[in-house]
């Protein structure tokens, strides 16, 4: 493993992220990027998680973000996150998106315990107390020691824990009282509960794509003790697609829309001292406009990080 391979980038980040520092609406948010610039600077875990604590206190800002390495859907050992940022939604649909979002991140990925046993033989439950609630009988297994989540679940491990999230969400959502906790009541209430679910039925739906009729697998999607065996059957279960499941499949892939580009607009300071949005066509060309807005002078640098990469890669 090295270390510092973008470091210049990174520096660059943190720098912004200093700046953006001075501008902050409220003590959670300057611990926030405090955290964020710590974490970015010195690869602390813990640094990075501690922001996310700020970030969970930070209710309704004008101006949300979240960043860092997070999701590792990508590699191939379901370890290494890979670096994203997510950001504000203002109509319905955006509202329902934020209650999912808040249950998703806190209470699903946040909430549960891994039954375990450590090398001296100590659990870390009770065994004559805990029941099972699926089959009512004592807990039969768990994690020994080395074993993890995703080296008992491999490579359903990271869709696994993605659909257990969002499990919670989606059941979480039609608690008026949670809903409460986010601004809703009364009618509106109502909406973001039936808005969230329609939701993530057309996710269903238009995932369908990304499963491969010849290879009956799917290319890529989105139980707290190792039963592997029963968790594999669960999952199994649930993303089987069936006949019916092929019907809609073909409209979802008659009616496919050209993927959606994400082009980044830049902010700057005008003359007078406001400032100005700056956005880009939503193209190709756009986001390679956005590219040379960002980086006019630094495409040395940029070249420098492909050219260090070279030696990762081997050449036929």
């Amino acid at each position: 493993i090295s270390r510092g391979d973008y470091h210049t980038l990174m520096k660059r980040m943190t720098d912004e992220l200093e700046a953006a520092a001075h501008h902050v609406a409220n003590r959670n948010q300057k611990d926030m990027i405090d955290r964020y610039v710590s974490s970015f600077s010195r690869g602390s875990v813990p640094d990075h998680e501690d922001a996310s604590r700020y970030w969970i206190k930070d209710k309704g800002p004008v101006v949300e973000t979240y960043i860092g390495f997070i999701e590792s859907y990508r590699d191939p050992f379901g370890l290494r996150g890979e670096y994203e940022g997510i950001g504000v939604f203002t109509d319905l649909r955006g509202k329902a998106f934020e209650v999912q979002v808040g249950l998703h991140e806190l209470l699903g990925h946040g909430s549960g315990k891994l039954f375990s046993k450590d090398k001296n033989g100590v659990f870390n439950f009770e065994q004559d107390k805990v029941i099972n609630p699926l089959t009512g009988d004592k807990i039969r297994s768990w994690y020994n020691p080395g074993e993890t989540w995703d080296t008992q679940f491999s490579t359903i491990a990271s869709t696994y824990e993605e659909c257990r999230a969002e499990c919670v969400g989606i059941y979480l959502s039609t608690d008026r009282n949670i809903l409460r906790i986010f601004g809703y009541e009364g009618a509106e209430a109502e909406d973001i509960m039936y808005v969230n679910w329609l939701s993530m039925l057309r996710a269903g739906l238009i995932a369908l794509e990304f499963y491969t009729p010849e290879t009956k697998k799917w290319r890529q999607a989105h139980m707290q003790a190792p039963d592997v065996s029963s968790g594999q059957l669960l999952y199994n279960k649930y993303s089987t697609v069936t006949d019916d499941h092929l019907m809609l499949r073909d409209i979802v892939m008659a009616r496919k829309m050209p993927r959606r580009l994400f082009v980044q607009p830049h902010t700057s300071i005008d003359t007078d001292g406001s400032v100005v949005l700056n956005e880009f066509d939503s193209s190709f060309e756009g986001i390679i406009s956005s590219f040379l807005a960002r980086y006019p002078n630094y495409d040395t640098e940029l070249e420098s990080l492909w050219r260090n990469d070279q030696h990762y890669w081997k050449q036929k």
